[in-house]
């Protein structure tokens, strides 16, 4: 079973691990008459968190000793670079939802330390039962020749794009518990400022069956086909639906939104993850805004 681990976000101290803490040289951009004097970057500090486990295990179970393996190795990282405020305030709900995101399942601790102390852990990567495990210890470092005899899951969170209005967090994630090859992907949480609000796709759109439709042609358009016959024969996509599926992962650059699909989502592993970028006329034209994306965009343009 994969376990997934979690770390502090926006605590003050760990369970050890902590690195540094460095200023963030941002322009200034002051949103509120009380921040102005004293905080007037968009980012105060920047938090480094970098832990790492990785443990050896020799296989007992005879039939597996039979094909050559008799060690095995488990590794997990998760290096974290947040800002411990934004506009010189710190906010839960952002909090929430980047531990959401680490761990894949919501509200599953009831505390930070309670998420940091039950999951990072190698041992919980160990591929095999708990009979067929001869020995487990704890080591600094894999061997290099290895090869496949190994799982990982590795987690990195930076802040991918800040500003006054919008912060949006990207988790880069990488695994691999066996197979030919692991598998990545890239998780993101998008942050209104100036609101406290954690964006999620209904506070965009009004209707999904459309929205499928707008994101079907502009991924037409990034491929250079005219429909979904040409997309999947042509260019390979594995879509058997008349749309495209709503991507699980998106976030908001500026006036459009990008959705983002991992690989094997809509395409082969060698195609890698598929960046759709829709721009907000596409979504004014299909009359499927939202009061809150169009408040959104004329900050953009006051």
């Amino acid at each position: 079973m994969i376990m997934f681990m979690a770390l502090p976000m926006f605590a003050f101290a760990c369970n050890g691990g902590e690195k540094s803490a460095t200023d963030n040289e941002v322009a200034p951009a002051s949103i509120a008459s009380d921040h102005q004097n004293k905080n007037d970057e968009c980012l105060t500090v920047l938090r480094h968190i970098n832990r790492e486990d990785m443990v050896q295990y020799e296989v007992a179970n005879p039939e597996m000793r039979i094909e050559g393996i008799d060690k095995f190795y488990a590794h997990v990282s998760c290096e974290l670079i947040w800002p411990k405020t934004i506009m010189g305030q710190s906010s839960d709900k952002l909090q929430k939802a980047l531990l959401d995101q680490i761990i894949g399942e919501p509200d599953k601790f009831k505390s930070l330390d309670d998420a940091l102390n039950h999951e990072f852990n190698a041992e919980n990567y160990i591929l095999f039962e708990k009979n067929d495990i001869k020995n487990v210890k704890h080591i600094k470092r894999i061997p290099e020749e290895t090869g496949m005899n190994q799982a990982y899951y590795h987690v990195q969170l930076t802040p991918m794009k800040m500003g006054k209005n919008l912060c949006v967090f990207q988790f880069s994630k990488d695994d691999y518990m066996g197979g030919a090859h692991g598998l990545f992907w890239n998780e993101y949480v998008t942050y209104d400022v100036i609101k406290d609000k954690v964006i999620q796709l209904t506070d965009l759109v009004t209707d999904t069956l459309k929205l499928r439709q707008v994101i079907s042609k502009a991924l037409y358009e990034m491929e250079g086909v005219n429909n979904m016959k040409q997309l999947t024969e042509d260019k390979g996509f594995f879509i058997d639906t008349p749309t495209a599926p709503l991507a699980r992962q998106f976030y908001v650059d500026g006036f459009n939104i990008h959705f983002v699909y991992a690989p094997y989502e809509i395409a082969s592993y060698a195609r890698g993850e598929v960046d759709v970028e829709v721009e907000y006329y596409r979504l004014d034209q299909e009359n499927i805004t939202t009061d809150y994306l169009n408040e959104l965009v004329e900050r953009y343009t006051r």
